[in-house]
């Protein structure tokens, strides 16, 4: 998103909550498009309502004084807060969860409130609703799963995205292919939706388990063991 608007000639501030990917998409920003200006800021969301929030907050206010802002796109989805996949409630930690809400909870029916009480003030809220991205975050599930017909690009999705801006209401999905997932689902009785989304989460919960398991560091020889124990 901040690549397809910087595209456009619009100078960003980039917040994140990893100050490594700030570095990464600003620099990028600068090789592609150098007329363009940005701001960076680490801000965890999470931290919102928390002690710890306020003086990153004081922060984030200081950096944007005197900005003349047209556009804020604030992306939200589960892992970036902590949650790690698909799992069962009793498998999280509740400071997980808890940052998880404070970021995510409400959003679709508190953005439908703010276009409502602010779009006669040439204020347009919108709340956009995507299925999978080929991000990093659904790599391994596009791979093993082949969600790909269904799946869309980084930058594909930010271009619908971009264009959807200002139209289509409080709520909407922007990529077409999206939007036809969004049409079965209102399709199927609640039941069979209910059947479908408890199977692939199982099946997302299961598929996370054996990536973790691959990615963890080799365990130590027996020789290593035995003299471990033997010290």
């Amino acid at each position: 998103m901040a690549l397809e608007l910087a595209s456009r000639g619009l100078n960003l501030v980039l917040v994140d909550l990893d100050a490594a990917n700030l570095r990464e998409i600003a620099g990028t920003i600068r090789s592609r498009h150098g007329g363009v200006e940005t701001k960076t800021m680490v801000f965890d969301l999470s931290l919102l309502t928390t002690d710890q929030g306020d003086e990153p907050l004081r922060r984030l206010r200081e950096a944007m004084e005197g900005l003349d802002v047209g556009v804020r796109v604030g992306e939200q989805h589960l892992r970036c807060v902590g949650r790690p996949g698909a799992v069962f409630l009793h498998e999280v930690e509740v400071e997980a969860w808890a940052r998880m809400m404070r970021v995510n909870l409400y959003v679709a029916q508190f953005s439908r409130g703010l276009h409502v009480e602010y779009a006669s003030k040439g204020i347009h809220v919108q709340c956009q609703a995507p299925f999978f991205v080929a991000t990093r975050m659904v790599e391994n599930l596009v791979e093993e799963r082949r969600l790909s017909p269904f799946t869309v690009t980084p930058d594909a999705y930010a271009r619908a995205a971009v264009r959807w801006i200002g139209r289509g209401g409080a709520l909407c999905t922007p990529s077409v292919r999206h939007q036809l997932l969004w049409c079965v689902a209102a399709a199927l009785p609640e039941f069979v939706l209910d059947w479908i989304l408890l199977h692939s989460h199982l099946e997302q919960r299961a598929l996370l388990r054996r990536i973790g398991a691959s990615k963890a560091p080799s365990p130590p020889s027996s020789t290593h063991e035995v003299n471990s124990t033997a010290n």
